[in-house]
Protein backbone atom coordinates (compact mmCIF):
# COMPACT_ATOMS: atom_id res chain seq x y z
CA UNK A 1 0.00 0.00 0.00
CA UNK A 2 0.97 3.54 -0.59
CA UNK A 3 1.46 6.04 2.23
CA UNK A 4 0.03 9.06 2.52
CA UNK A 5 -0.08 12.60 4.14
CA UNK A 6 -4.14 12.78 4.20
CA UNK A 7 -5.65 16.42 4.76
CA UNK A 8 -9.49 17.41 4.52
CA UNK A 9 -10.72 20.67 2.72
CA UNK A 10 -14.29 21.63 0.97
CA UNK A 11 -14.76 20.27 -2.95
CA UNK A 12 -14.49 23.35 -5.00
CA UNK A 13 -16.90 24.46 -7.26
CA UNK A 14 -17.08 22.87 -10.84
CA UNK A 15 -17.88 23.93 -14.48
CA UNK A 16 10.47 -11.53 -52.65
CA UNK A 17 13.47 -9.79 -50.08
CA UNK A 18 13.33 -12.16 -47.83
CA UNK A 19 16.08 -13.98 -48.48
CA UNK A 20 18.12 -10.90 -49.35
CA UNK A 21 16.70 -9.56 -45.96
CA UNK A 22 18.04 -12.68 -44.70
CA UNK A 23 21.99 -12.25 -46.16
CA UNK A 24 22.03 -8.62 -44.92
CA UNK A 25 20.77 -9.76 -41.11
CA UNK A 26 23.85 -12.27 -41.11
CA UNK A 27 26.00 -10.21 -42.54
CA UNK A 28 25.33 -7.17 -39.60
CA UNK A 29 25.06 -9.92 -36.71
CA UNK A 30 28.25 -11.76 -37.56
CA UNK A 31 31.68 -10.94 -35.80
CA UNK A 32 33.88 -8.25 -35.59
CA UNK A 33 37.38 -8.77 -34.77
CA UNK A 34 37.98 -4.93 -34.00
CA UNK A 35 35.42 -4.43 -31.87
CA UNK A 36 37.33 -3.71 -28.94
CA UNK A 37 39.57 -1.97 -29.90
CA UNK A 38 40.05 1.79 -29.73
CA UNK A 39 38.65 4.03 -31.98
CA UNK A 40 38.62 7.80 -33.44
CA UNK A 41 35.45 9.79 -31.86
CA UNK A 42 33.19 10.67 -33.55
CA UNK A 43 32.20 14.15 -31.79
CA UNK A 44 35.48 15.94 -31.34
CA UNK A 45 36.23 15.09 -35.19
CA UNK A 46 34.18 18.73 -36.24
CA UNK A 47 36.26 20.81 -33.86
CA UNK A 48 37.24 21.32 -32.43
CA UNK A 49 -7.68 28.78 -14.61
CA UNK A 50 -7.58 28.77 -11.01
CA UNK A 51 -10.00 27.34 -9.08
CA UNK A 52 -10.30 28.96 -5.29
CA UNK A 53 -13.47 29.07 -3.26
CA UNK A 54 -13.83 29.95 0.49
CA UNK A 55 -17.45 28.53 0.69
CA UNK A 56 -18.46 25.62 2.72
CA UNK A 57 -19.20 22.87 1.24
CA UNK A 58 -22.88 22.73 3.70
CA UNK A 59 -22.10 18.94 4.62
CA UNK A 60 -22.65 17.50 1.34
CA UNK A 61 -20.71 13.97 1.20
CA UNK A 62 -21.30 13.03 -2.06
CA UNK A 63 -18.46 13.12 -4.33
CA UNK A 64 -19.06 14.18 -8.25
CA UNK A 65 -17.36 13.04 -11.24
CA UNK A 66 -16.44 16.78 -12.05
CA UNK A 67 -15.66 17.44 -8.20
CA UNK A 68 -11.90 17.32 -6.93
CA UNK A 69 -12.24 14.79 -3.85
CA UNK A 70 -13.03 15.70 -0.41
CA UNK A 71 -10.06 13.96 0.42
CA UNK A 72 -6.62 15.12 -1.06
CA UNK A 73 -2.99 13.47 -0.80
CA UNK A 74 0.24 15.35 -0.42
CA UNK A 75 3.10 12.93 -0.39
CA UNK A 76 6.87 14.14 0.43
CA UNK A 77 7.80 12.91 -2.90
CA UNK A 78 5.01 15.49 -4.53
CA UNK A 79 6.94 18.41 -2.47
CA UNK A 80 10.03 17.49 -3.60
CA UNK A 81 9.06 17.84 -7.19
CA UNK A 82 7.60 21.10 -5.99
CA UNK A 83 10.74 22.60 -4.65
CA UNK A 84 12.91 20.26 -7.12
CA UNK A 85 10.90 22.47 -10.05
CA UNK A 86 11.52 25.61 -8.69
CA UNK A 87 15.23 25.42 -7.79
CA UNK A 88 15.38 23.98 -11.51
CA UNK A 89 13.80 26.18 -13.17
CA UNK A 90 15.17 29.27 -11.33
CA UNK A 91 18.36 28.05 -12.43
CA UNK A 92 17.49 27.44 -15.97
CA UNK A 93 16.18 31.40 -15.89
CA UNK A 94 19.74 32.56 -14.40
CA UNK A 95 21.90 30.39 -17.13
CA UNK A 96 19.59 31.07 -19.91
CA UNK A 97 19.97 35.03 -19.06
CA UNK A 98 24.20 34.07 -19.06
CA UNK A 99 24.08 32.03 -21.79
CA UNK A 100 22.39 34.77 -23.76
CA UNK A 101 24.48 37.73 -22.31
CA UNK A 102 27.77 35.48 -23.78
CA UNK A 103 26.08 34.98 -26.84
CA UNK A 104 25.45 38.59 -27.27
CA UNK A 105 29.01 39.81 -26.49
CA UNK A 106 30.36 36.99 -28.50
CA UNK A 107 27.53 38.38 -31.50
CA UNK A 108 26.34 34.78 -31.09
CA UNK A 109 22.98 33.83 -30.59
CA UNK A 110 23.58 30.14 -30.40
CA UNK A 111 22.03 27.29 -32.77
CA UNK A 112 19.52 29.71 -34.21
CA UNK A 113 22.35 31.75 -35.34
CA UNK A 114 23.81 28.86 -37.14
CA UNK A 115 21.57 27.53 -38.63
CA UNK A 116 20.80 30.50 -40.13
CA UNK A 117 24.56 30.72 -41.38
CA UNK A 118 24.01 27.28 -42.58
CA UNK A 119 20.70 28.34 -44.58
CA UNK A 120 22.35 31.46 -46.02
CA UNK A 121 25.62 29.68 -47.36
CA UNK A 122 23.23 26.67 -48.96
CA UNK A 123 21.57 29.11 -50.80
CA UNK A 124 24.34 31.14 -51.93
CA UNK A 125 26.16 27.33 -53.08
CA UNK A 126 23.26 26.59 -54.52
CA UNK A 127 23.07 30.26 -56.49
CA UNK A 128 26.77 30.32 -57.29
CA UNK A 129 28.80 29.19 -60.52
CA UNK A 130 32.15 29.65 -59.91
CA UNK A 131 33.34 26.32 -58.75
CA UNK A 132 35.89 28.09 -56.00
CA UNK A 133 33.29 29.87 -54.55
CA UNK A 134 30.80 27.16 -54.19
CA UNK A 135 33.40 25.00 -52.38
CA UNK A 136 33.92 28.29 -49.95
CA UNK A 137 30.69 28.56 -49.63
CA UNK A 138 29.79 24.55 -48.95
CA UNK A 139 32.82 24.39 -46.36
CA UNK A 140 31.08 27.38 -44.35
CA UNK A 141 27.65 25.90 -44.12
CA UNK A 142 28.85 22.71 -43.23
CA UNK A 143 30.99 24.23 -40.14
CA UNK A 144 27.91 26.49 -38.87
CA UNK A 145 25.30 23.20 -39.17
CA UNK A 146 28.30 21.31 -37.26
CA UNK A 147 27.84 24.03 -34.40
CA UNK A 148 24.36 24.28 -34.58
CA UNK A 149 23.71 20.49 -34.59
CA UNK A 150 26.07 19.51 -31.85
CA UNK A 151 24.55 22.16 -30.01
CA UNK A 152 21.08 20.50 -30.22
CA UNK A 153 22.02 17.33 -29.54
CA UNK A 154 23.35 17.90 -26.07
CA UNK A 155 20.53 20.70 -25.34
CA UNK A 156 18.10 18.07 -26.54
CA UNK A 157 19.56 15.14 -24.21
CA UNK A 158 21.36 16.91 -21.27
CA UNK A 159 18.03 18.81 -20.90
CA UNK A 160 15.21 18.40 -22.68
CA UNK A 161 14.99 14.75 -22.00
CA UNK A 162 15.16 14.68 -18.22
CA UNK A 163 12.33 17.71 -18.61
CA UNK A 164 9.90 14.98 -20.51
CA UNK A 165 10.21 12.60 -17.57
CA UNK A 166 8.91 14.89 -15.16
CA UNK A 167 5.95 16.01 -18.25
CA UNK A 168 5.66 12.66 -17.61
CA UNK A 169 5.20 11.57 -14.25
CA UNK A 170 2.85 14.60 -13.87
CA UNK A 171 1.16 13.49 -16.73
CA UNK A 172 0.77 9.62 -15.47
CA UNK A 173 -0.02 10.94 -12.07
CA UNK A 174 -3.25 13.08 -13.16
CA UNK A 175 -4.62 9.97 -15.35
CA UNK A 176 -3.98 7.85 -12.64
CA UNK A 177 -6.43 9.89 -10.50
CA UNK A 178 -8.58 10.82 -13.09
CA UNK A 179 -9.03 6.58 -13.28
CA UNK A 180 -9.69 6.20 -9.70
CA UNK A 181 -12.12 9.00 -9.32
CA UNK A 182 -14.37 7.93 -12.89
CA UNK A 183 -13.21 4.76 -13.43
CA UNK A 184 -12.17 5.75 -16.80
CA UNK A 185 -9.11 8.15 -18.40
CA UNK A 186 -11.78 9.13 -21.20
CA UNK A 187 -13.27 12.54 -21.45
CA UNK A 188 -10.31 14.29 -20.63
CA UNK A 189 -9.78 17.92 -20.22
CA UNK A 190 -7.59 19.32 -23.14
CA UNK A 191 -4.56 20.49 -21.16
CA UNK A 192 -4.37 16.72 -21.40
CA UNK A 193 -4.36 16.19 -25.12
CA UNK A 194 -2.25 19.28 -25.26
CA UNK A 195 0.15 17.88 -23.20
CA UNK A 196 0.58 15.05 -24.91
CA UNK A 197 0.92 16.71 -28.07
CA UNK A 198 3.57 18.92 -26.44
CA UNK A 199 5.56 15.76 -25.12
CA UNK A 200 5.25 13.97 -28.41
CA UNK A 201 6.78 17.05 -30.61
CA UNK A 202 9.58 16.99 -27.69
CA UNK A 203 10.30 13.55 -28.06
CA UNK A 204 10.29 14.49 -32.07
CA UNK A 205 13.02 17.02 -32.07
CA UNK A 206 15.40 15.54 -29.43
CA UNK A 207 14.93 11.69 -31.74
CA UNK A 208 15.66 14.56 -34.52
CA UNK A 209 18.42 15.84 -33.05
CA UNK A 210 20.13 12.60 -33.66
CA UNK A 211 19.64 12.33 -37.10
CA UNK A 212 20.83 15.74 -38.12
CA UNK A 213 24.23 14.76 -36.05
CA UNK A 214 24.75 11.92 -38.20
CA UNK A 215 23.76 13.73 -41.05
CA UNK A 216 25.84 16.27 -40.50
CA UNK A 217 29.21 13.92 -39.64
CA UNK A 218 28.66 12.20 -42.90
CA UNK A 219 28.72 15.41 -44.83
CA UNK A 220 31.72 16.48 -43.52
CA UNK A 221 33.64 13.69 -43.42
CA UNK A 222 34.90 12.44 -47.17
CA UNK A 223 35.62 9.11 -45.65
CA UNK A 224 31.71 9.14 -45.53
CA UNK A 225 28.66 8.65 -48.05
CA UNK A 226 25.95 11.42 -47.34
CA UNK A 227 22.43 10.47 -45.93
CA UNK A 228 19.39 10.40 -48.38
CA UNK A 229 16.65 11.89 -47.02
CA UNK A 230 15.02 8.45 -46.55
CA UNK A 231 17.82 7.46 -44.76
CA UNK A 232 17.31 9.71 -42.21
CA UNK A 233 13.64 9.20 -42.44
CA UNK A 234 14.13 5.66 -41.36
CA UNK A 235 16.68 6.69 -38.46
CA UNK A 236 14.23 9.25 -36.83
CA UNK A 237 11.35 6.23 -36.88
CA UNK A 238 13.98 3.90 -35.28
CA UNK A 239 15.00 6.69 -32.88
CA UNK A 240 11.75 7.87 -32.24
CA UNK A 241 9.95 3.99 -31.29
CA UNK A 242 12.98 3.25 -29.25
CA UNK A 243 13.12 6.08 -27.09
CA UNK A 244 9.62 6.19 -27.06
CA UNK A 245 9.72 2.85 -25.43
CA UNK A 246 12.12 3.78 -23.15
CA UNK A 247 10.41 6.95 -21.95
CA UNK A 248 7.76 5.03 -20.88
CA UNK A 249 9.77 2.58 -18.84
CA UNK A 250 11.02 5.22 -17.02
CA UNK A 251 7.99 7.53 -16.46
CA UNK A 252 6.07 4.16 -15.60
CA UNK A 253 8.62 2.97 -13.01
CA UNK A 254 9.04 6.78 -11.59
CA UNK A 255 5.70 7.38 -11.28
CA UNK A 256 4.85 4.02 -9.35
CA UNK A 257 8.19 3.38 -7.38
CA UNK A 258 9.70 7.10 -6.41
CA UNK A 259 12.85 7.35 -5.46
CA UNK A 260 13.23 3.17 -6.12
CA UNK A 261 14.29 3.40 -9.28
CA UNK A 262 17.42 5.88 -8.55
CA UNK A 263 19.49 2.08 -7.72
CA UNK A 264 18.41 0.59 -11.12
CA UNK A 265 18.90 3.70 -13.08
CA UNK A 266 22.85 3.91 -11.36
CA UNK A 267 23.11 0.52 -12.77
CA UNK A 268 22.06 1.19 -15.83
CA UNK A 269 24.86 3.78 -16.10
CA UNK A 270 27.70 1.75 -14.65
CA UNK A 271 26.49 -1.09 -17.46
CA UNK A 272 26.50 1.87 -19.89
CA UNK A 273 30.28 2.89 -18.84
CA UNK A 274 31.15 -0.81 -18.79
CA UNK A 275 30.08 -1.78 -22.67
CA UNK A 276 30.94 2.02 -24.02
CA UNK A 277 34.92 1.57 -22.71
CA UNK A 278 34.60 -2.23 -23.66
CA UNK A 279 33.04 -1.28 -27.08
CA UNK A 280 33.71 2.36 -28.00
CA UNK A 281 37.09 3.09 -26.70
CA UNK A 282 38.26 6.32 -27.73
CA UNK A 283 41.75 7.06 -29.34
CA UNK A 284 42.43 10.80 -28.70
CA UNK A 285 45.67 11.92 -26.80
CA UNK A 286 43.55 13.49 -23.86
CA UNK A 287 42.74 11.26 -20.72
CA UNK A 288 40.59 13.85 -19.43
CA UNK A 289 38.50 14.62 -22.55
CA UNK A 290 38.07 10.93 -23.14
CA UNK A 291 36.51 10.14 -20.00
CA UNK A 292 34.12 13.00 -19.93
CA UNK A 293 32.89 12.02 -23.50
CA UNK A 294 32.53 8.78 -21.82
CA UNK A 295 30.21 9.83 -18.95
CA UNK A 296 28.09 11.73 -21.50
CA UNK A 297 27.34 8.84 -23.25
CA UNK A 298 26.76 6.62 -20.20
CA UNK A 299 24.04 9.27 -19.28
CA UNK A 300 22.73 9.63 -22.89
CA UNK A 301 22.52 6.08 -22.73
CA UNK A 302 20.03 6.69 -20.19
CA UNK A 303 17.49 7.29 -23.00
CA UNK A 304 18.82 5.87 -26.06
CA UNK A 305 22.05 4.57 -27.24
CA UNK A 306 24.23 6.60 -28.83
CA UNK A 307 27.60 5.29 -30.85
CA UNK A 308 29.97 8.33 -30.49
CA UNK A 309 33.19 6.46 -32.25
CA UNK A 310 34.46 5.27 -35.38
CA UNK A 311 34.41 1.63 -36.38
CA UNK A 312 31.21 -1.01 -36.71
CA UNK A 313 28.16 -0.35 -34.35
CA UNK A 314 26.23 -3.52 -34.54
CA UNK A 315 27.97 -4.90 -31.16
CA UNK A 316 27.70 -1.19 -29.68
CA UNK A 317 23.77 -1.09 -30.45
CA UNK A 318 23.48 -5.07 -29.70
CA UNK A 319 24.26 -4.68 -26.11
CA UNK A 320 22.69 -1.49 -25.35
CA UNK A 321 19.67 -2.37 -26.55
CA UNK A 322 19.60 -5.93 -24.91
CA UNK A 323 20.18 -4.44 -22.00
CA UNK A 324 17.45 -1.96 -22.46
CA UNK A 325 15.17 -5.05 -23.22
CA UNK A 326 15.84 -6.91 -20.27
CA UNK A 327 15.12 -4.10 -17.90
CA UNK A 328 11.83 -3.30 -19.38
CA UNK A 329 11.00 -7.17 -19.07
CA UNK A 330 12.21 -7.13 -15.75
CA UNK A 331 10.54 -3.71 -15.21
CA UNK A 332 6.69 -4.94 -16.52
CA UNK A 333 7.14 -8.31 -15.19
CA UNK A 334 7.19 -7.21 -11.36
CA UNK A 335 5.20 -4.26 -12.29
CA UNK A 336 2.18 -6.52 -13.25
CA UNK A 337 2.14 -8.30 -10.57
CA UNK A 338 2.69 -5.76 -8.25
CA UNK A 339 -1.11 -5.03 -6.55
CA UNK A 340 0.14 -2.25 -4.42
CA UNK A 341 0.45 -0.85 -8.14
CA UNK A 342 -3.37 -0.05 -9.21
CA UNK A 343 -2.07 2.42 -12.06
CA UNK A 344 -5.21 1.57 -15.41
CA UNK A 345 -4.27 -0.27 -17.97
CA UNK A 346 -0.98 -1.86 -17.21
CA UNK A 347 -1.80 -4.55 -20.06
CA UNK A 348 -1.75 -1.69 -22.60
CA UNK A 349 1.26 0.35 -21.05
CA UNK A 350 3.03 -2.77 -21.50
CA UNK A 351 2.27 -3.88 -24.79
CA UNK A 352 2.77 -0.01 -26.25
CA UNK A 353 6.32 -0.79 -25.17
CA UNK A 354 6.88 -3.65 -26.40
CA UNK A 355 5.77 -2.97 -29.89
CA UNK A 356 7.21 0.79 -30.48
CA UNK A 357 10.58 -1.28 -29.19
CA UNK A 358 9.83 -3.95 -31.85
CA UNK A 359 9.18 -1.40 -34.46
CA UNK A 360 12.41 0.35 -34.04
CA UNK A 361 14.66 -2.31 -33.46
CA UNK A 362 13.09 -3.47 -37.17
CA UNK A 363 13.12 -0.13 -38.80
CA UNK A 364 17.36 -0.49 -37.45
CA UNK A 365 18.32 -3.33 -38.68
CA UNK A 366 16.55 -2.74 -42.19
CA UNK A 367 18.07 0.91 -41.98
CA UNK A 368 21.48 -1.11 -41.95
CA UNK A 369 20.10 -4.09 -44.06
CA UNK A 370 18.83 -2.34 -46.93
CA UNK A 371 19.47 1.87 -46.54
CA UNK A 372 23.11 2.43 -45.03
CA UNK A 373 24.82 4.86 -46.64
CA UNK A 374 28.06 3.04 -46.75
CA UNK A 375 25.94 0.69 -49.43
CA UNK A 376 26.30 3.29 -52.16
CA UNK A 377 30.43 3.52 -51.09
CA UNK A 378 31.26 2.39 -54.31
CA UNK A 379 29.23 4.62 -56.68
CA UNK A 380 30.91 7.72 -54.56
CA UNK A 381 32.53 10.12 -56.67
CA UNK A 382 36.14 11.96 -55.00
CA UNK A 383 35.68 15.06 -53.60
CA UNK A 384 38.71 16.45 -55.75
CA UNK A 385 36.25 15.07 -58.99
CA UNK A 386 33.85 16.82 -57.95
CA UNK A 387 34.73 20.37 -57.85
CA UNK A 388 33.74 21.25 -61.87
CA UNK A 389 30.70 18.82 -61.62
CA UNK A 390 27.03 19.99 -61.39
CA UNK A 391 25.56 19.93 -58.21
CA UNK A 392 22.09 20.27 -56.78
Amino acid sequence: MRTFACITIPPLPTTSYASYLHMNFYYWLRYDVGMFEKHNAKLIYLTENGYASDQEDGGVAGEQLDRIPRHLFVRRFDLFCFCFAMVTYCFDIISDVITAAFHYYDDRIGPLWWYYKALVHGIHFRMESDPIKRRKHFCRMIEAERDATLLRFFEGFLESAPQLIIQGNILSEYLWWHFNEANSIFELPRWVYVQLISMALSLLSVCWSISIQHRSLRMVRPDKVNMHPHESVLQLIWRFSTVASRFIVIVLSVSSYEFKVVPPLVLHFLVSMAHIKALQALNIPSRGLEEGLTLINAAIHTFTPFNMADGPTRWRYAAAYTVEAIEAILFFTFWMRDNSIQFPYKKEAAVLSGVLFVIGISVMITYYSCFHPNRRRHFRIPAEDDENSPTS
